[in-house]
């Protein structure tokens, strides 16, 4: 079984509505944050990197025989 950007996406999520719904504590506010944040910057340029390496519109794939 593999981690994927997907699975990260979800735990965003999961830490998202668990805010929402008061699960966390106000002195642990802090660090659910920080690693929120450390979770969707890494997803963010994951994410980046991905469609950087997509064919852009217009673009051939080269398999490397000419």
């Amino acid at each position: 079984m593999e981690l994927e950007i997907d699975d990260l996406v979800n735990v965003l999520k999961i830490i998202n509505t668990a805010t929402e719904r008061g699960v966390f504590k106000a002195n642990e506010l802090s660090f659910v944050g920080q690693t929120y944040d450390k979770f969707a910057t890494f997803v963010r340029a994951a994410q980046e990197e991905a469609k950087a390496q997509q064919p852009q519109d217009g673009e051939s794939v080269q398999d490397g025989s000419e």
